[in-house]
């Protein structure tokens, strides 16, 4: 390695690889005994793409058209 060059630490390198991958993931929202809805996210994907409890994640609508097609998740920019 060049000494100009840096190395890519390795939160980021799962979470570009995910998106590389263009893997998809599902999960069921579901609620609490409040009613308070929740997504839960398995831990192996949390570590992936390098998100830890306490982040704001962004959900956003995808759609072909005028149809809603998926939905992605991700976090917010600090």
């Amino acid at each position: 390695m060049q000494e100009h060059e840096t190395q890519e630490n390795y939160w980021d390198y799962m979470g570009r690889r995910l998106r590389e991958d263009n893997k998809t993931h599902v999960a069921t929202v579901e609620a609490d005994s409040n009613g308070e809805l929740f997504l839960p996210i398995p831990v192996e994907l949390l570590n992936q793409m390098g998100w830890d409890f306490g982040d704001t994640l962004i959900w956003e609508e995808n759609f072909d058209g005028r149809k809603r097609t998926s939905y992605t998740l991700r976090k917010k920019d600090t």
